[in-house]
């Protein structure tokens, strides 16, 4: 089941090689060309069932996935990943978070960006090792976010770790490893990071996430981490396919109604319950200027997480630059989400919020 999860998720049909070995030394390994792609640098050899996630059987685990609650976060002074990074301010992420402590959140997901490291590799380190601690310190557990594709119609207000179909192309497919080896390698078990998201919502850049994702999922495989591996998911049809290689299936649920949610909500769990998975809502709740709309549209998410037993993460914490953090620049239906003003003043839907 698991070698046909790998095979279905890079394009090959089912039985295609039931008994191979990935020579992860060198591109040119004993492997099918179909599985090239997963030859990632300087990882030793291993069994295809070491790289794909095993079945998840952990009733511990599987209680502490449903357990979570709590906000994306991008800190208030933050233009795009470059700026989140290169001019990081505790003082911002230290009063911030407090306010998901005052709410009794247990996790954030933060954005990463590779043109943070490329700019400075050493300030960027020192800066996320910071960022944790902060989290920490207001009990907060993390889910960083490596990569990203959501295509916003304002890039310089949404340019977190952007991919498009031309970095993530086979040519340029190792070009990433050495921001991903430095985030992982220095954080491979560190107890403060709840998972890692991959990348979100992939679904955006079409067929170039196919080498992508396996590569990627097996590059970090090969780093030894011990941290849960999932891709952020805007749909079904991603965590189905990909599956096999992840340990946590995600789907962010952007529905009006209680109807909408629980249709979101049964296919996700299905499809936990086939590849014996945890699920959780990495993104939820549709944001509104209308502050008693926005509080109704949070009551309606959190009673469906709640009934269903998922566990979820609302967007966003604060105001800032982004779009989807200032009342007056709407870009469609997820609009003006932020569930605090930078003053700390909460928003009407944060009442809603009972954790």
């Amino acid at each position: 089941m698991l070698q046909a999860a790998l095979l279905s998720a890079i394009g090959l049909p089912a039985g295609a090689k039931a008994d191979f070995r990935l020579d992860l030394h060198q591109a040119g390994g004993a492997v099918t060309p179909g599985l090239e792609i997963l030859c990632a640098g300087d990882l030793p050899t291993r069994e295809v069932d070491e790289i794909l996630a095993p079945p998840f059987i952990s009733e511990e685990d599987l209680m502490r996935y449903r357990s979570v609650r709590g906000f994306n976060y991008v800190p208030s002074y933050a233009e795009n990943g470059l700026s989140m990074w290169r001019r990081f301010d505790p003082a911002v992420w230290d009063r911030e978070l407090s306010w998901c402590e005052k709410l009794h959140a247990n996790t954030i997901r933060i954005w990463l960006d590779p043109r943070a490291y490329e700019a400075g590799p050493a300030d960027f380190g020192r800066a996320f090792e910071e960022s944790l601690a902060i989290a920490a310190r207001h009990e907060l557990e993390v889910i960083p976010t490596l990569f990203n594709c959501w295509p916003s119609v304002r890039p310089a207000e949404w340019g977190f770790g952007h991919l498009d179909t031309a970095a993530m192309s086979q040519a340029n497919l190792r070009g990433f490893e050495p921001y991903v080896r430095s985030v992982i390698t220095e954080h491979r078990d560190d107890e403060r990071v709840l998972m890692w998201d991959l990348i979100n919502e992939p679904e955006f850049v079409g067929d170039a996430m196919s080498p992508f994702i396996p590569y990627y999922c097996a590059y970090i495989r090969g780093l030894g981490t011990s941290r849960a591996l999932t891709i952020g998911s805007g749909g079904w049809p991603l965590n189905e396919r990909f599956a096999g290689l992840l340990d946590v299936l995600t789907l962010h649920i952007y529905a009006t109604d209680a109807a909408g949610y629980q249709a979101a909500i049964d296919g996700l769990k299905a499809i936990g319950r086939r590849f014996a998975k945890p699920v959780i809502c990495n993104e939820c709740v549709v944001g509104s200027v209308d502050d008693e709309r926005h509080r109704a549209d949070t009551e309606v998410t959190v009673a469906a997480m709640e009934t269903n037993q998922v566990g979820y993460l609302v967007w966003g914490l604060v105001d800032g630059h982004l779009a989807a953090s200032r009342p007056d620049r709407q870009e469609g239906s997820n609009s003006y989400q932020s569930f605090f003003h930078t003053d700390g003043t909460p928003r009407a839907a944060a009442a809603a919020l009972r954790w």
